[in-house]
């Protein structure tokens, strides 16, 4: 392939692939990768053209030779047309230094008539910024005027859309650092012919400049010879010159070259120029000259660090320890110089003992006493410091920074107590100072509004780097997240006071990242990194914030920008390396680990993640096995080195790796995940320590962990709903809807939260039938915007409504779920349908429907749970249709496919089944051919119950009577004593007898027998109302109507009619039963205008297939009894005979009143 690139497009071509003009190909390939997931053929065929056409234009020029590149020039362009001189003009700009670093020709270039025109405003403006990403050397004060016209930074997204990422990354470092890219007052001072080649010797002496710091001089030599051929000069390229004419042994030249910067009136004031050739006059040891050009350079800027230094040693040669002294402390804490180190221990050790002889004989000026706090800190004597600036109290208001000092030297004592009181002191003077300036009254020459809020600054400072070594001192983990919680606003007071701050700002955003707090933390370093320019340090730390909030894609890209940027820290491979094992992403781990292998970077993290890469790459017993070994030799290297931060959260890492080895072996990981903890304080694991707990049905333990979560991690919508689910466990429903919806409001416009939050309130509505208009609710969002899930959620929602009676609504939800759903989906819906028209009535439709799921089933499916729910809902349909023998025959052919417990459940289904059909025997032999199923009790109540059931004369059932009462005395089970009393009244009417055995069937909730639980003991209550008022004893029946009205106001949080409409409502498949009991409670205890509000909505209410023949004698009883009520007696009887014409076993107020009309 030929390679034909306009420069323009070349830049195109590569701010496709998002990343810098470059011939790196395994970048462009990684690039390629990378972007693919977002322009997929089938999806984005126009974005995968592109991306494709980029990736081989991007190829083929990674391949071109060097010589074949060439800067474009006016000549090159085609001028006829308006963008095409536009361009010429552009380029006749750059390619001339006095246009180039004159900002009013590109305040005319941006009159050009191209940008007046809308529809050549933006190819005017887009042509212009790619031209400058691949000629990018002009002043930055350009890039501020740009930046006010086309408004960069405002719009920063857009341009890194359009251009390099880098190069806009570029532009706004240079909009906002003063100090950054090329300032028009280094520019001016170049010298040559307009129009030389600027760019070549720009990037020459930057090359030079690296090149200057190996022993090989031999590259440098030759880019100079290069440099010199451009005829280009600078007075910086001439200080770089002299150092190399230095160190090849040229002094005399260099001292020439160095003397002729120094005596140019222009240079005066130059700072770089100044402080270069001082050091370099020392370094050729020529003194006195040297100190003349570093004084010079400190009247520039006092605190430049060259300057200091030499002009300290120079001051020590010649006994001026005082001033030498100054300059030491203006610069001893910016580095670890030894050289310097060495000369100041010296020096301070005989300025201490000089200033402690002139205190003994009481003649020591308060300048000397300040210094000598500096002198005694550095010498770690903090006690001696304190004493001295304490002597006397004159001190206070003569020693400047007075309070200042102490703080220092209380903190180096870990006083932190006696520190903060006198750093807020500090603050104090400082604030004073700031009210006496703005009131306009005198203060000292150096109390400039600019240095007392640099000084407030800080202090504030300070105050905040207490509380952070405190924080790293201390051993619980909440004291230690406190402290740095308390740290932030004094850092961010002190970026008030000074918003240059880089000190600030670093440990402003170390402090964010300490409380989790990570987008904050990712802001300040974005913002550095735009102040400062792009710097491998600050890039690194913000691949390290960037993994922590999970954003994989910007620590991939950062990783490939350091890299560009020459980083070799391990550190920005290990973070790589972890995303893509995060995402399972092997083959890029792999990628990873090889470019650091060939880079020669080893790390503990790099050998810690490798193990976890074979972790996931090796999955057997024997492979893990041996992993494990490997893991407990790095755990106890790891231990050895805790104490680095880097290793210690590697370290966690392993722990957290030995956890999950352990649990392949069935062990325990909780150990090792508290390991991970204690070592390395991550939300992960603590996730991981909560799904143990869960797993051990421990939701107490495990939401400690989620609520610990909570208040010291950033919350995310896995760690609600997760809390959401265990606050479900724990029965606390509230909480649980509280958490889904804070899980909603984290992230509103995520689609998918929606269908979790349907999905968690169908669970919980289980308990609370009202949950199910939320879940409704919910579903339809999700329908709405997710088109290609909709099966599966109307399905849902279907179910939902299912739930809340509305069938009809449900059935049409189930039909257009039908319409677009797979075989699979199909099934489940076949069933529900089948379901609701058997809700509404309509049995054989409904049984249509069940039979077409079930014969779609396979053999192996035949077993799972949603074929049982399905035979059990057909056999249901089947009786309702009167079909007994295919009730039986469905039963019967699907016993054998299911576990223990679902077969126990069909086997008392087909004992319904033969005893509705009176075939008693049959329903005897099913029972003793599966008496594995039952427990002794149960087995033993199964056969006591048919057998009663078979019953037809006195004779039998008073020998019934007798082996009931004998198995109940054995068993003493809640079956035995409920068939026991039913016999004694309803067979009997032995009220009297009953009670006694019924009373032992409530569920009482308090120890005076005054409060039941409803759901338990409604049902018995009302039956021992009814006995009681047979019986005329209407103290105890009422007794037990209060304790029925006390349950259910308390059960629903109401009273009266809203608590009986809460009860009918709250169940839909129990809605008959409810309405029955209701009735009869109404009836009974005489309400009779409430109890024929809910007798005509009995009298119209479905008969489903969920419900059992019980419920339909209990409607005609209900009604019988409510007419009877009335004084209705024949209307009663009527309803009375229905009843027990239903079932005749059924025990009652019918059938005893039926037995009382016979007696």
């Amino acid at each position: 392939m030929e390679l034909d690139l306009h420069m323009t497009d070349l830049v195109m071509t590569f701010a496709i692939l998002g990343i810098d003009v470059t011939k790196d190909e395994a970048l462009i390939r990684s690039a390629y990768r990378m972007a693919l997931p977002a322009n997929n053929p089938e999806e984005n065929p126009e974005g995968f053209k592109s991306l494709r056409e980029a990736y081989e234009n991007a190829l083929a020029y990674s391949r071109t030779p060097d010589e074949e590149q060439e800067q474009i020039t006016a000549e090159m362009i085609d001028t006829s047309t308006p963008m095409g001189a536009f361009q010429a003009k552009l380029a006749d700009i750059y390619n001339r230094l006095s246009a180039r670093i004159n900002l009013a020709s590109w305040e005319e270039l941006l009159k050009d008539a191209v940008f007046e025109g809308l529809d050549t405003f933006d190819e005017a403006k887009w042509a212009l910024f790619l031209y400058l990403a691949e000629n990018y050397r002009i002043p930055h004060e350009a890039y501020v005027f740009l930046d006010e016209r086309f408004h960069i930074q405002e719009n920063e997204q857009e341009f890194k859309d359009h251009l390099p990422v880098g190069f806009v990354d570029f532009m706004i470092s240079n909009v906002n650092n003063t100090n950054g890219g090329y300032s028009y007052n280094w520019m001016r001072l170049l010298e040559g012919a307009d129009d030389a080649d600027y760019d070549t010797f720009f990037g020459y002496i930057y090359e030079l400049g690296g090149e200057l710091g190996n022993e090989d001089c031999t590259r440098a030599g030759d880019l100079i010879k290069a440099i010199d051929a451009l005829g280009i000069w600078h007075p910086h390229y001439a200080i770089d010159k002299a150092e190399y004419l230095r160190r090849t042994g040229k002094k005399d030249e260099a001292l020439e070259m160095v003397r002729g910067l120094l005596s140019r009136e222009e240079y005066q004031d130059d700072l770089h120029v100044q402080m270069a050739c001082g050091s370099m006059l020392w370094s050729m040891d020529e003194k006195e000259e040297a100190y003349k050009a570093l004084c010079r350079s400190l009247e520039i800027n006092s605190e430049n660090y060259a300057g200091n230094k030499y002009a300290a040693f120079y001051e020590i040669e010649h006994g001026e320890i005082r001033e030498a002294l100054k300059h030491v402390y203006a610069i001893r804490n910016l580095s670890d110089d030894e050289e310097l180190s060495e000369a100041a221990n010296k020096v301070e050790r005989e300025f201490i003992a000089l200033c402690e002889q002139n205190m003994k004989d009481g003649a020591i000026d308060p300048e000397d006493v300040r210094l000598l706090v500096y002198a005694y800190g550095y010498q770690d004597e903090p006690d001696k410091a304190i004493a001295a600036i304490q002597s006397d109290p004159s001190y206070e208001n003569a020693i400047k920074g007075y309070h200042m000092l102490l703080s220092y030297m209380y903190k180096q004592k870990k006083d932190y107590d006696n520190a903060a009181a006198h750093g807020r002191k500090r603050l104090e003077v400082i604030q004073g100072k700031l009210a006496d300036l703005k009131e306009g009254k005198p203060l000292a020459e150096d109390d400039t509004e600019e240095s007392l809020l640099r000084s407030l600054s800080d202090a504030y400072l300070q105050l905040g780097l207490m509380f952070m070594i405190r924080a790293k001192d201390a051993s619980a983990l909440q004291e230690r997240f406190d402290l740095y919680k308390q740290s932030i606003p004094m850092f961010l007071e002190a970026q008030n006071a000074m918003s240059d701050n880089v000190t600030v700002l670093l440990n402003l955003a170390y402090a964010y990242s300490e409380t989790n707090d990570y987008r904050k933390a990712y802001e300040v370093y974005d913002n550095l990194i735009k102040d400062l320019g792009v710097q491998n340090g600050l890039l690194f730390l913000k691949q390290r914030v960037c993994y922590e909030m999970d954003n994989a894609q910007e620590v991939i890209d950062l990783f490939y920008q350091l890299l560009d940027g020459g980083a070799q820290e391990a550190g920005i491979y290990e973070y790589t390396v972890r995303v893509f094992l995060d995402y399972r992403q092997l083959d890029d781990a792999k990628d990873i680990f090889e470019r650091a292998q060939a880079a020669g970077i080893t790390s503990f993290g790099l050998r810690a993640l490798q193990l976890a890469y074979d972790y996931y790459t090796k999955s057997d017993s024997a492979d893990i096995g041996i992993l494990n070994k490997a893991l407990d030799a790095m755990l106890v290297e790891g231990e050895q080195g805790a104490d680095d931060f880097y290793i210690r959260d590697y370290l966690a890492e392993l722990y957290y790796l030995k956890a999950m080895c352990v649990a392949q072996f069935k062990e325990n990981k909780i150990p090792h995940l508290k390991s991970a903890i204690e070592v390395n304080d991550r939300a992960k694991y603590h996730m991981a320590l909560a799904s143990c707990y869960a797993e051990q049905e421990k939701p107490q333990d495990a939401m400690q962990e989620y609520l610990y979560i909570e208040k010291f991690f950033i919350p995310d919508t896995e760690l609600y709903v997760k809390m959401a689910e265990r606050y479900h466990d724990m029965g606390q429903i509230d909480n649980a809807c509280a958490y889904i919806k804070k899980a909603i409001d984290l992230t509103p416009d995520r689609v998918g939260i929606y269908k979790v939050a349907a999905r968690a309130y169908d669970d919980m509505a289980i308990e609370r039938r009202s949950l199910y208009l939320d879940s409704i609710a919910f579903w339809k969002i999700y329908i709405d915007s997710e088109p290609d899930d909709m099966d599966f959620a109307l399905y849902r929602r279907g179910c939902a409504l299912m739930q809340l009676g509305r069938y009809k609504e449900a059935l049409a939800d189930f039909q257009k779920g039908y319409e677009v759903a797979d075989e699979n989906a199909r099934y489940d819906i076949n069933v529900s349908m089948g379901k609701a028209y058997g809700s509404l009535g309509q049995f054989a439709k409904g049984a249509e429907y069940i039979e077409e799921a079930l014969n779609s089933l396979k053999e192996k499916e035949r077993g799972e749970r949603y074929a049982y729910t399905a035979v059990l809902a057909l056999s249901r349909t089947y009786m309702k249709l009167g079909r007994f023998t295919d009730a039986e025959q469905l039963l019967r052919k699907n016993l054998r496919y299911f576990e223990s417990e679902r077969r126990s459940h069909m086997v008392r289904e087909l004992k319904d089944v033969y005893v509705s059909v009176g075939e008693y025997d049959k329903a005897l032999h099913i029972l003793k051919s599966y008496s594995e199923l039952f427990d002794d009790a149960y087995n033993v109540y199964l056969r006591l119950y048919v057998r009663h059931r078979a019953c037809t004369t006195a004779k039998e059932k008073k020998s019934i009577l007798k082996e009931v009462k004998r198995a109940f005395h054995k068993y003493n089970t809640y079956d035995l004593r409920e068939l026991y009393s039913d016999i004694l009244v309803y067979d009997f009417l032995m009220l009297k007898e009953a009670i006694p055995v019924k009373e032992k069937l409530i569920c009482y909730t308090s120890s005076d027998n005054r409060e039941i639980d409803w759901e338990d003991s409604n049902g018995c209550v009302l039956e021992l109302i009814r006995l009681n008022k047979f019986l005329g004893r209407e103290k105890e029946a009422q007794r037990y109507r209060q304790l029925f009205v006390n349950a259910i106001n308390k059960y629903f949080n109401c009273t009266g009619e809203q608590a009986y409409d809460s009860f009918v409502e709250s169940d839909p498949v129990a809605r008959l039963d409810n309405l029955t009991l209701i009735v009869d409670f109404l009836s009974i205890t005489g309400e009779l205008a409430l109890a024929e509000k809910y007798a005509a909505m009995l009298g119209d209410c479905v008969l489903c297939a969920y419900c059992n023949y019980a419920v339909c004698c209990d409607r005609f009883e209900a009604l019988g009894i409510f007419y009877e009520a009335k004084g209705d007696k024949a209307r009663a009887y009527e309803y009375f005979e229905k009843a027990v014409g239903e079932r005749s076993y059924y025990k009652g107020h019918a059938l005893y009143r039926l037995m009382e009309k016979k007696k």
